[in-house]
Parts: C-alpha cells; sequence; structure tokens
C-alpha cells in the first residue's frame, strides 16, 4: 500500500471516530457500549496507520540521504543533486528540471536543508522545547482531547456505567510562507574559492530564526504569520472553569518588579503532570532575566542556579529558555512564561525549502529567494501559563 493511501485511510478513520464523538455529544448522552467498542478500534487502528507511515518515511529519508552522497561539510564529496544546486546559484545550470518545484524555483538538496534546520533549532528559542512536526500538505491538523475518558473504582458484582466520552477539539496551525531574501554580489560569486552555499545556509538559518521567534510569541496569525501563544485570550480564571482558547495568567503583585513568591506561585498553577517530560521551560527576554538571577529566598540563597557543562541555567529547578521577543517588565506586560512547551505549542512545517535565483532586479547582484511553509500555534492551552505584571 502507498504512503499516500495510508495517510488517507488513517485520515478517515480519525474523522470517523470523531463523528461518533460528535453524535453521543449532540444526543447529550454517553457513547454507548457498542459506539465505545467502534471507537476505541478506529483510534487504535489510526495510530497503527500513524506508526506505518512514520517508518516509511525515514526509511525515505535515509535514502534521499545516501541517493544524494555526503554533504562536503563533512569531509564528504558532492552527491549529483547538490552539484546541480551549486551550479545554479553561480548561474551555470539554468536548465535544471530534476530538482524544480512546481510552484516555480528549485528545490534546496538534502543536506542543505537539513543544515538550515539544524541552525535554526540551535539559534530560535520556541524549537528547542516546542512540539515540531513535519507534514508533506499545505496545512496540518491534529486533535486535542479536552476531557478524558470517564473512570472510577467499582466492586466486582456491580454493573459498570457507560464512562463519559472525551471530547475532541481540532487544532489547526494555518502555515504561512517564510521568506529570507539574500544578495551577493556578481563579482563574490565568481571568485571560485567562495562557499556559496556555506554562506547563504547561514544568512538564512539566522533570518528564518529571527522571523520566528518573533512570530511564535507575538504572531497574529492573520498576516501571514503563526499565532504567537502571547496574542491568545487570558483569564485568571483555572483549567476546570477557563474556556478551552484561553491561557491561564498569574498576576505579579507589584506594578514594577517580578517578585519570587509570584515565580512560585506561576510554578504550582501549571498541573504535576504537566511538570514532567521534555519541554518544561521558562521563557522570558535577556533583561528579565538580570532581574530575576538578583531574587533571593528568606536565608539570601539565589533563586537562579548557573549551568555547568552541560547542564543549562535554571530557576527553581527547571530551565530557562532565553527569548527577546518577550515583553520587557512592564504594567500590563506578561514578561514570564512557564509550561510544558512540548505539549503547549505545536510548529508544523512542510518538509522542503524552495528557492528562486533572481539576477535582474539589481544589476551586479544576485539575490537568492528561499521560502518555506511553517505554522504554529497553541496546542494544549493547560499547558502554559503566564506571568502579568500588575497594573
Amino acid at each position: 500500500m502507498e504512503t499516500r493511501t495510508l495517510r488517507v485511510s488513517r485520515a478517515e478513520k480519525v474523522e470517523v471516530a470523531k463523528s461518533i464523538v460528535t453524535k453521543a455529544e449532540e444526543e447529550e448522552r454517553n457513547m454507548s457500549k457498542d459506539e465505545q467498542t467502534r471507537f476505541d478500534s478506529l483510534m487504535s487502528e489510526a495510530e497503527s496507520l500513524g506508526e506505518q507511515i512514520e517508518r516509511r518515511e525515514r526509511v525515505r529519508l535515509a535514502e534521499a540521504e545516501i541517493d544524494n552522497y555526503r554533504s562536503p561539510s563533512i569531509g564528504g564529496h558532492l552527491g549529483e543533486a547538490e552539484r546541480e544546486f551549486r551550479a545554479m546559484l553561480r548561474g551555470e545550470a539554468r536548465g535544471m528540471t530534476t530538482s524544480s518545484g512546481s510552484d516555480g524555483g528549485y528545490a534546496v538538496p538534502l543536506q542543505i536543508d537539513e543544515m538550515v534546520g539544524r541552525q535554526v533549532k540551535e539559534i530560535s528559542p520556541m524549537r528547542r522545547v516546542a512540539r515540531v512536526v513535519q507534514t508533506y500538505t499545505q496545512d496540518y491538523r491534529a486533535l486535542l482531547s479536552i476531557r478524558g475518558e470517564g473512570s472510577g473504582w467499582i466492586q466486582e458484582d456491580v454493573n459498570r456505567s457507560t464512562t463519559t466520552a472525551p471530547q475532541l477539539i481540532s487544532i489547526e496551525p494555518k502555515s504561512a510562507e517564510l521568506f529570507a531574501y539574500p544578495q551577493v554580489s556578481a563579482h563574490l560569486l565568481d571568485d571560485a574559492s567562495f562557499d556559496v552555499t556555506n554562506f547563504l545556509s547561514d544568512h538564512v538559518s539566522s533570518e528564518f530564526a529571527y522571523q520566528e521567534g518573533a512570530a511564535f510569541v507575538n504572531g497574529d496569525g492573520v498576516t501571514g504569520k503563526p499565532k504567537g501563544f502571547l496574542r491568545y485570550d487570558t483569564s485568571t480564571d483555572g483549567d476546570d472553569t477557563r474556556s478551552t482558547n484561553e491561557l491561564q495568567h498569574l498576576v505579579t503583585g507589584s506594578a514594577s518588579a517580578i517578585t519570587g513568591d509570584s515565580l512560585i506561585d506561576l510554578l504550582y498553577s501549571l498541573q504535576p503532570s504537566y511538570r514532567v517530560g521534555p519541554g518544561v521551560a521558562w521563557m522570558m527576554a535577556s533583561d528579565t532575566i538580570a532581574s530575576i538571577r538578583k531574587l533571593k529566598d528568606g536565608e539570601g540563597n539565589y533563586l537562579w542556579r548557573d549551568g555547568f557543562g552541560d547542564t543549562p541555567a535554571s530557576l527553581l529547578g527547571f530551565p530557562v529558555v532565553e527569548a527577546n521577543d518577550m515583553p520587557a517588565v512592564s504594567n500590563g506586560n506578561v514578561p514570564v512564561a512557564f509550561g510544558n512547551w512540548s505539549r503547549g505549542y505545536l510548529i508544523a512545517e512542510r518538509v522542503g525549502m524552495r528557492l528562486v535565483r533572481d539576477d535582474i532586479t539589481r544589476p551586479g547582484f544576485i539575490r537568492f529567494y528561499f521560502a518555506r511553509r511553517i505554522g504554529g500555534c497553541v496546542y494544549d492551552p493547560n499547558a502554559i501559563k503566564l506571568l502579568k505584571v500588575s497594573t
């Protein structure tokens, strides 16, 4: 069975499972025993198909890397795709066809695409902790269960009642095109010793990381950007009473500073199940870190702990992600966030990067338009908590 067929089959099973839940909710009742069995079976089959798809994609990527040979940056020799790509950068291969995309431009070879991806991950704050999924379609959709199936204790000889149906909502991080438009002088490009590939990958990765960092925090989700987590409505209500599309915020109790007590309150506003696993971290800007580093407990010990070796610096036992797109400490601002980002924020990126070479717009210079599609949004609102400065 082809991978595309597996994807279609998986999507169909998820939709049928969702329709079972929706029907029970519309009729304001719990799922029947048969419906529950059918729902469990469909979701199990969908998960099995998802695992098959993932295995096939891993094999496909490995085969592509073998076919394209190793990158020269790690001591290997140029593969045919990368030789063709470098020739195109210098204007020596106008007739490229094997790597051209249907929407114009050229597909960037695997090694260079991965090189940019690694560099972006090292620079972009959110990518280090958030959940990142790669897609092969225009948009990506995930389902989130916001009310688990009922459970409880019961004696052996007592009848069991049907459990509560899980409530599912669809999460869709709409993708937008992120681009970088570096330029190189024609004279420099003609220099055989100039490594144009590394130059462009460094430039593109830094530009992508800069734009992503801002969008994942403050993007409006409308004007061609992902929706940043600070653009969601907030409330002081707890997880059980707050709207499903709102984040919880706590207030500092001071209009000009962050207190140690407010940080402790913020940490424990996150439910225990969210405070374990990868991606649990604080997020704040450099100036805020400088202020918090000076906070001490009642015995004069700093709340901040410096990192050592591969161990990052920590605050109250959890690592700190430095994100300078976070607001400063000021009236009404949200300078500090804490959460399980791998469960709280979703980044969906379409596999592959596209390139258009422009040697016409500005005489004497060559411009390179790199583009890829990326989306981002809050996945689980209960996994992110915000600290708001009192007004």
